[in-house]
């Protein structure tokens, strides 16, 4: 795919989630903007959301509060989304050589999961520095009712570029299949709303 047409096809996913959470965003109270500011501070605060220590009650309120914006509203459509992996060995147990292993696997998340539409975004910011088993990118597919919350337009001004669509835990990811026509390897995963 020529890089321009990524960068047009990215476009037009975030414009797409930018309609699709206007209402959304327009509803989100005073209190829930200062959480996702604070989820998105400059301090990698969401890295003590994702695991609060037992007496962490800062942290602890703000993932309460970035999980209940995460499954207030549901996709209308599929969506496809990307994340930068800075270590494969952490997230899929093996290294970037490997990955073709994991095709088929399927497991459920049990953190947030922040993801944007813009491939730049995720490619240059967030799978540098690659770490334990080398760096991917993952490119995830979100099914029609999956829960999400784009947090652009109601969190920090200065990382709205960042486009950030946060994921509830307890989503179904299933590994669909490893391409490696570019640089970084490219993780094609999908996911959707568990089944009850």
């Amino acid at each position: 795919m020529v890089r321009q047409e990524v960068f047009e096809s990215d476009t037009h996913e975030r414009e797409a989630l930018e309609l699709e959470f206007a209402d959304w965003a327009a509803a989100r109270t005073a209190e829930e903007r200062a959480a996702v500011a604070r989820w998105q501070g400059p301090d990698r605060f969401y890295q003590r959301v994702q695991s609060p220590a037992e007496h962490d009650f800062e942290a602890q309120d703000v993932r309460d509060a970035i999980i209940d914006l995460a499954t207030s509203h549901v996709m209308s459509a599929d969506r496809r989304l990307w994340r930068g992996i800075r270590s494969c060995q952490s997230t899929f147990g093996v290294d970037a050589a490997s990955l073709e292993n994991v095709v088929g696997d399927a497991a459920t998340t049990d953190r947030l999961t922040a993801a944007t539409p813009l491939r730049v975004v995720a490619e240059s910011e967030f799978s540098k520095p690659a770490l334990d088993g080398g760096g991917a990118l993952l490119c995830i597919v979100a099914r029609k009712g999956t829960p999400a919350a784009f947090l652009a337009t109601v969190g920090r001004r200065d990382m709205a570029y960042q486009c950030e669509v946060v994921f509830p835990p307890g989503l179904r990811m299933r590994m669909l299949r490893v391409d490696r026509s570019v640089l970084i390897p490219v993780v094609v995963v999908e996911f959707q709303r568990r089944s009850r």
